[in-house]
Order: C-alpha cells, then sequence, then structure tokens
C-alpha cells in the first residue's frame, strides 16, 4: 500500500469503528425481517410448519416455491432499490444497445420478467419519447407500469417492487441512451 493510497506517502495502520448502537440496530433489523418472513411464509404456506431439517421427504411443488420466493423478495429485499445484490439469480446487469427495442426485452426477461411483458414494455418505449432525462418513462410506459407492477407483488415476475421498477427505470435510460 506504499505510495498507492496517497503518492509519497507511507500507509501504516488502517482502523474502524461501528457504534454499538449501530450493530444493535443491524441486528434488530434483521431479526424482524426474519420474524416477517417467517410470519408470512406460514400464513402462505400453512405446511411450512412441518419442516424439519434434515434430508427433504418430498420436493416441494411449483406453487410453494414460487410462494416462497415471492415472500422472501418482498420482505427481505423490501425497499433495497439497488439492482446488484446478492443471491443466486440477483445480481441485475442490463446490456441494453440505445434505441434496441429487441435488447431491451432480452434483458428485462432474463431479469425476470415474463417475456410478453418484457416484449410489451419494449415496444412502448419504442413508441414514445421520454419525458425527460430524470424521468425516462413516457405516458403510455407509466400506465404499463403502474397496471403491471402487480405482477411483482403476485410472483408472475422473479423480482420484487422495488427491483422491478429499479430495473425498469434502469432500461429505459439505457434505451434512449441517458446512460
Amino acid at each position: 500500500m506504499q505510495g498507492n493510497i496517497y503518492e509519497d506517502y507511507a500507509c501504516n495502520s488502517v482502523t474502524g469503528q461501528l457504534s454499538k448502537s449501530l450493530m444493535a440496530e443491524i441486528q434488530n433489523i434483521v431479526r424482524a425481517r426474519v420474524l416477517e418472513l417467517t410470519i408470512q411464509i406460514e400464513k402462505n404456506l400453512p405446511t411450512a410448519s412441518d419442516i424439519v431439517l434434515g434430508p427433504p421427504k418430498a420436493e416441494p411443488g411449483e406453487k410453494e416455491k414460487k410462494a416462497v420466493t415471492q415472500i422472501t423478495n418482498q420482505i427481505v429485499h423490501g425497499n433495497y432499490t439497488s439492482i446488484s445484490n446478492t443471491g443466486q439469480g440477483a445480481q441485475f446487469n442490463l446490456h441494453i444497445n440505445s434505441n434496441d427495442a429487441a435488447s431491451v426485452a432480452k434483458e428485462l426477461e432474463a431479469a425476470g420478467i415474463t417475456p410478453d411483458d418484457a416484449q410489451a414494455i419494449s415496444k412502448i418505449f419504442a413508441s414514445e419519447a421520454p419525458e425527460s432525462r430524470e424521468e425516462p418513462f413516457g405516458r403510455n410506459a407509466k400506465s404499463w407500469i403502474a397496471k403491471n407492477l402487480s405482477k411483482a407483488v403476485d410472483g408472475t415476475w422473479k423480482v420484487g417492487v422495488s427491483v422491478a421498477t429499479q430495473i425498469l427505470s434502469e432500461a429505459a435510460l439505457r434505451y434512449y441512451g441517458f446512460k
């Protein structure tokens, strides 16, 4: 590290501190989210209370897998709006060419939005101009998003509401050449 941080300066040590109250707050947030996750899973899947540790006796059905995935997206990711988060299949890197509706549809589908919905919003992007750089959606796109965000809530899309909103915004920004 010598000379790499500040030219002609030697770095002998680096320290950092976290306050006890911050650590307690992190513990409380994690505890609350785990409790909420457990309660929601038990409400939506009554047989969840029969779960035991060890090898599974039977594979859960597709409906149960989707329900748990959706509950996890809503509760664990909640208001987390970064589109780069951890977990299998949870990191999104959108590679969209400016004014290329096909790349929009392809990337949205890869991010977890259904193929039909990805095609629909990409056609809307192609058919209208954005309101501004800060508001990358036109009137039809806003209407479509308002109508279809319930698909993030009910599990049709493989992402939660906040992540879906961020992905759609990023896709619009890239499509219109703002990024």
